[in-house]
């Protein structure tokens, strides 16, 4: 720890306090996306190294140097140093957090944070301690947010750090930031940094970082679509009248042009069936996006009914009350429609609802009650 600190402490956010250490490349042995086995991660990481790939004593090379397979569950000493490693990596962030000198350790700290974000959600039993104090280590860096905001030379780099793990895309080829783990981790430190950070960021630097979590409205995981939404949700407190009323008309506007009732017809269905699957998909998801993006409006405000409420939740009742055969409207999508406005209505007292529905023309409240309405087996 007191060499990462001496090495850091004239280190600029922007540049690489990890690129050359040890901590680095023990954070990259232990990636979910690595081999479970702990024996196949320590063959894969020596085997370049060692005429026998890196084979336990007694064990017969192959051909080509291809290690030989060893027992299920062995833990090697390269494995045991990888591991204590990164554990001393993470306990490092921790303390420096909470007794560091935050200005002159911001460089390593800032530097940890990729890779911080890339060690959640390990697999392996083995790996839980280091699962929990990586989440641990993410939720300290928080500390060290108001000395970077202050200084202005840390902002660019947390955008950057942030833009890079919660913009990749799970489509793309095999990198390992492609892990869905690190963009919702990703996505959850956005919201320590906006809740600290959102009154002293500039408006660019503000309008990028929404930017970030209105793109991983449509991730493919759902696991991230529902974090995005939640960010999204505490971001709008945060925002402008103007800002927030911008984003929520560019939500209805994309509504509009997604869940047209004039989508409801034969035509339009049979034109969705024929087209490609990869497009079907990127459509869907943009469809998902849409959803969560208007109900992050609805978990801005849970007890009362603004004025702009009555558009939003006649946005989301489109596609939550689309025909089953005819509608264009994927089942998930209306799914996730159907249970906003559900949750909408859970959070929301009487007295609320009554102010609500002198927001509304009396057909829209109907088609509202109709898509809330709990189920009934009677007549």
């Amino acid at each position: 720890a007191p060499a990462a600190a001496a090495a850091g402490s004239g280190a600029e956010p922007g540049g690489k306090p990890l690129g050359t250490s040890s901590s680095a490349s023990s954070f990259e042995a232990v990636l979910v996306d690595r081999p479970a086995s702990p024996v196949a991660m320590e063959t894969e990481s020596e085997g370049n190294g060692n005429g026998n790939g890196g084979a336990a004593p007694g064990a017969s090379s192959g051909s080509g140097g291809r290690a030989a397979a060893a027992a299920p569950g062995a833990v090697t000493a390269a494995m045991r140093l990888t591991l204590s490693r990164t554990g001393l990596a993470l306990s490092f962030v921790g303390w420096a957090a909470f007794h560091g000198d935050l200005l002159r350790l911001r460089g390593v700290l800032l530097g940890f944070l990729p890779h911080l974000f890339r060690l959640q959600e390990l697999a392996g039993p083995m790996l839980q301690s280091l699962d929990h104090e990586a989440k641990m280590a993410a939720a300290l860096t928080k500390y060290v947010l108001q000395a970077a905001v202050v200084g202005r030379a840390g902002v660019p780099h947390i955008l950057r750090v942030v833009d890079g793990a919660a913009g990749a895309s799970a489509a793309s080829a095999g990198g390992q930031q492609d892990l869905w783990s690190a963009r919702a981790a990703a996505l959850t430190y956005c919201q320590y940094f906006w809740f600290r950070s959102c009154f002293l960021m500039a408006p660019a630097d503000s309008a990028k970082l929404q930017e970030v979590v209105l793109a991983r409205l449509a991730d493919p995981k759902p696991e991230v679509r529902a974090i995005a939404g939640a960010t999204l949700s505490g971001m709008l407190r945060g925002m402008t009248d103007g800002e927030a009323a911008a984003l929520r008309h560019r939500l209805c506007a994309d509504a509009r042009r997604l869940f047209s009732r004039a989508r409801g017809s034969k035509a339009a269905s049979a034109a969705g069936g024929s087209a490609g699957g990869a497009d079907a998909s990127g459509a869907t998801l943009e469809k998902q996006g849409v959803v969560q993006g208007l109900k992050a409006y609805l978990q801005s405000s849970p007890y009362d009914c603004p004025a702009w409420m009555p558009e939003v939740l006649m946005a989301l009742v489109v596609p939550a009350s689309a025909s089953h055969s005819h509608s264009g409207v994927e089942a998930a999508v209306r799914s996730a429609a159907s249970k906003a406005l559900s949750d909408f209505k859970r959070t929301h007292e009487q007295d609320s609802l009554a102010a609500l529905r002198a927001l509304m023309a009396p057909d829209d409240w109907d088609s509202l009650q109709q898509c809330t309405a709990s189920a009934s087996y009677f007549c």
